[in-house]
């Protein structure tokens, strides 16, 4: 039985999210004057769009790494990047904007 999972992201105390992870529609790899970014965006349950901009080292390296959390953890909440405890996957490096619906 699959167990269903949520990613975890917050850029300060007062703003984060958390999304289910059945929802996310696509990671969008962007590069800006050589700061790479991935935009997670997402449906919302009330029909709405999200969207939640990291920054990254490594965005092929970040991709990977959730598309495998998603995939095979055993944790049923995943912190993808937490600015207020510096915890990050592999490749990410800061939780930039996060646009809720």
């Amino acid at each position: 039985m699959n167990k269903r999972k949520y990613l975890f992201f917050a850029n300060s105390a007062t703003d984060a999210v958390i999304i289910d992870a059945s929802k996310v529609r696509d990671l969008q790899i962007t590069a800006a004057s050589g700061s790479a970014k991935i935009s997670v965006n997402y449906s919302t349950d009330a029909g709405g769009d999200g969207s939640v901009l990291l920054d990254t080292t490594d965005s092929y390296a970040a991709a990977r790494d959730i598309q495998r959390l998603i995939s095979h953890s055993s944790d049923s909440v995943i912190t993808i990047a937490d600015d207020v405890n510096s915890s990050y996957v592999n490749g990410v490096s800061a939780c930039g904007t996060i646009t809720h619906s």
